[in-house]
């Protein structure tokens, strides 16, 4: 039921209300991958918080089974992004290509790849 109050507060555009049912999921099923990949989604990608969100998505990729696992470093990359921890997200970037290549979207790996190049010359200017 949770999941559904989490979608109905989504289609309402309130990410704030939606990330608290994400949390009420956690504190019931701490060990539950998706309520934590999710959370960390809206973190990440809507609400900025990046610091939480990391939290979030490297809890998710403890709690994942099986061989997708990789699909959270491109979540962990973008927040690493967006504090500014460009080689960091590299590196995570670059696990997610390596997991991805036998069941990735070539158009995703290709926008990947492109998203390591801007920060490789970002970090080049740093230098």
């Amino acid at each position: 039921a949770l999941d559904w109050i989490a979608n109905w507060y989504s289609t309402l555009n309130k990410p704030e209300e939606q990330a608290d049912v994400y949390r009420r999921w956690i504190r019931s099923y701490p060990k539950d991958e998706r309520a934590h990949g999710l959370l960390s989604n809206l973190l990440i990608l809507v609400l900025k918080q990046y610091t939480d969100g990391l939290h979030e998505a490297e809890i998710a990729q403890l709690l994942c089974k099986g061989r997708l696992c990789y699909v959270y470093d491109e979540r962990i990359a973008e927040a690493l992004v967006g504090l500014n921890d460009d080689s960091r997200a590299i590196e995570h970037y670059e696990r997610y290509l390596k997991g991805s290549r036998k069941d990735g979207d070539p158009n995703t790996n290709v926008e990947i790849m492109e998203k390591i190049t801007r920060l490789k010359k970002k970090i080049g200017r740093k230098s």
